[in-house]
């Protein structure tokens, strides 16, 4: 809704609402197919061509809605334009209704360029300049540690002295007949398969 006084950009469409009412005190209603025009002031786009008509009778008290739509001037400046409504017959009639605004031109803000820092000269810096060497130290990476895992001995199993040998006479007899000791534990195991008979393993 368009206020009165308003500051609107040049060109911009505007829509402009009245609410005119049939006074309170009034002897008569208002004839049906009354309508509004433009009759004086500045002239907007459009508006000598409008006719704003309300199809029904206004009886005191009632009142209507009468919407124009025009654009505002392209030239910067005040404008008023006046409107007033009329009988079917074109008899003004009533109040006298304005569009009162001020067109103007709307402000075009050009971008500042992006400022770029001028690049530091160091020969333009004061001869008290300080030169700061900075030594970067590579620290040794590790010596790579080498695990070495020494085989489980697995001790082997004692050998059975035949002295303790069940059958130990008997293979200290075979010994002094001759026998070797170093076949003590095939002595054995014959002595063990044959229960301790000597003649059975002298025979074999």
């Amino acid at each position: 809704q368009l206020r009165d006084g308003e500051r609107v950009p040049g060109g911009k469409p505007m829509t402009k609402t009245w609410r005119i009412g049939n006074p309170k005190e009034a002897k008569s209603a208002w004839p049906a197919m009354c309508y509004l025009k433009w009759v004086g002031g500045d002239l907007l786009e459009n508006v000598d061509d409008i006719h704003v008509v309300c199809p029904v009778a206004l009886r005191p008290r009632e009142s209507a809605d009468f919407t124009i739509h025009t654009r505002a001037p392209a030239t910067e400046g005040e404008y008023r334009s006046l409107f007033r409504l009329h009988t079917p017959d074109g008899q003004a009639f009533g109040g006298r209704h304005y569009i009162r605004i001020h067109a103007h031109q709307p402000r075009v803000t050009t971008p500042s360029p992006d400022v770029v820092p001028e690049p530091f000269d160091s020969g333009a810096s004061s001869s008290s300049s300080t030169t700061t060497t900075t030594t970067t130290t590579t620290a040794a990476a590790p010596a790579p540690v080498v695990v070495v895992v020494a085989p489980e001995v697995v001790p082997a199993p004692p050998v059975p002295s035949w002295h303790s040998h069940q059958y130990a006479a008997q293979i200290r007899h075979l010994c002094d007949m001759g026998f070797p000791a170093d076949r003590s534990p095939i002595i054995s195991e014959w002595l063990i398969s044959n229960r301790g008979e000597l003649e059975t393993v002298i025979m074999l």
